[in-house]
């Protein structure tokens, strides 16, 4: 197992507008909250708190940045406060997609260190075992070192057939680090039932890599991408880089799994994660599914109580699951 935490960084990926849960994740006043700023039980931390925790599990809490976008301030201010430095919070002047959420902060940690080893983690999701899902970061972490060129994908057995989630076709049978032979982001229910029936796995989108290997990963498919936001790592010295405003107007929309990982396996690496509970928690019925299968969480005293989101309470109180759905 490597032991040099000093060359751990982490991403949390925190931009995201939650829409196909929108009609649950609404505050008091009917203001759409994006479900990583949510609570899953009442005096339980929010989904991004409990990323954080799971990130400085396996890096040091120093190397931990944040990727957020200006519109959700009010909210990602009050997980982030205290815990994670101003030069770590990686705030994008709107939400362009996991692409560039993911690839803003992997620059400006290249520049402080061009030997940098990168986990990256949703900060939507919910993992019941969580010793579980770090052992498994651990051994992607030492993947990087047998594999310094590849990028390792942490991937779930699917529990269903489910057209909804990116799909990982593992290559011939061999040790539990196996080659990407395909990579399916949100099948049609059809497929989605072949690749359930061959024992395709379900993209968690935790991921480890060097940090160098994962820039060259989406350069090779949006060079523009990369030469567009490296200025703009290369002046940045604290959470908002100078100019960014201007050059996220000329950024494209681009989804990491969609035009990154759908468009080619080659390098890519897949660990299968043991059974842990986890859930991407994408859509009311996943949710739902969740909290009927989750331990409740011991309720915690203080003010945030009064300012968040509970998903729990929100599936509870009947809205329509069909109004969040495919939206």
């Amino acid at each position: 197992m490597s032991t040099n935490l000093s060359s751990r960084w982490a991403i949390v990926l925190a931009g995201g507008d939650g829409s196909r849960l929108r009609s649950l994740t609404r505050d008091r006043s009917g203001t759409p909250v994006p479900k990583q700023f949510c609570a899953l039980r009442r005096g339980g931390p929010t989904l991004l708190a409990s990323a954080l925790e799971r990130a400085e599990r396996c890096v040091p809490s120093e190397h931990v940045l944040v990727s957020v976008v200006a519109a959700h301030r009010n909210a990602w201010v009050r997980d982030c406060a205290g815990r994670v430095a101003i030069d770590n919070v990686v705030e994008q002047p709107c939400n362009r997609g996991t692409a560039v959420g993911l690839l803003l902060p992997l620059l400006l940690i290249l520049e402080r260190d061009p030997d940098a080893q990168v986990v990256v983690l949703p900060s939507d999701h919910h993992v019941e075992h969580e010793a579980v899902m770090g052992a498994a970061i651990e051994s992607a972490f030492d993947a990087i070192d047998m594999e310094p060129s590849c990028t390792t994908l942490l991937g779930m057995a699917a529990g269903s057939a489910d057209p909804g989630y990116g799909w990982i076709v593992p290559g011939c049978p061999g040790d539990r680090l196996r080659e990407v032979a395909q990579f399916i982001e949100k099948p049609g229910e059809s497929a989605a039932a072949a690749l359930h029936a061959t024992g395709a796995l379900w993209n968690t989108f935790v991921l480890t890599a060097l940090g160098r290997t994962l820039r060259a990963l989406i350069e090779r498919r949006l060079p523009e991408l990369v030469w567009l936001l490296r200025p703009a790592a290369r002046s940045a010295r604290c959470h908002r880089a100078a100019g960014l405003d201007e050059v996220f107007e000329a950024l494209p929309h681009a989804d990491f799994s969609q035009t990154i990982l759908a468009s080619g396996v080659q390098g890519l690496r897949v660990l299968e994660v043991p059974p842990c509970g986890w859930s991407d928690l994408g859509t009311p019925e996943r949710l739902a599914a969740c909290l009927r299968s989750s331990a409740p969480g011991v309720p915690r005293r203080g003010g945030e109580e009064a300012v968040t989101v509970v998903l729990e309470e929100a599936i509870a109180a009947g809205v329509p699951l069909h109004h969040a759905r495919g939206t």
